[in-house]
């Protein structure tokens, strides 16, 4: 009886210290779909055009674009892929980077950046 005791123990000690980082792992996933989705609909809304702090980056009209000067400069993706923010999956944060489509799905939020329809 004594040994069941402990063997329960210390499954019940191991899955406790398993969790913890699934948690904090679920709840930053979760906010990087949020951020990555906000961003792509900000992205929306610009163009070359727009007013832009130095140093930015924004995927603007499908394209990378950094500004430099207080301008957008533009650089193309290959055919078919387009620039989008999406979340990091290891870490807080969002990265923008190329997706065969027009709408990428972001599943830490398990939805798109904009309504999908699919």
């Amino acid at each position: 009886m004594h040994i069941s005791q402990l063997v329960f123990s210390l499954t019940f000690a191991a899955t406790a210290v398993t969790a913890g980082p699934v948690d904090r792992r679920a709840a930053f996933t979760l906010q990087n779909g949020k951020d990555a989705q906000a961003l792509n609909q900000k992205f929306q809304g610009l163009t070359a055009s727009s007013p832009c702090t130095d140093g930015e980056q924004a995927c603007v009209q499908g394209q990378f674009a950094q500004c430099v000067g207080s301008t957008f400069q533009l650089t193309p993706c290959a055919a078919p892929l387009q620039c989008f923010a999406l979340p990091l999956d290891n870490k807080p944060g969002t990265r923008y980077a190329t997706f065969p489509h027009t709408q990428p799905p972001i599943t830490a939020t398990r939805c798109c950046p904009i309504p999908c329809g699919r």
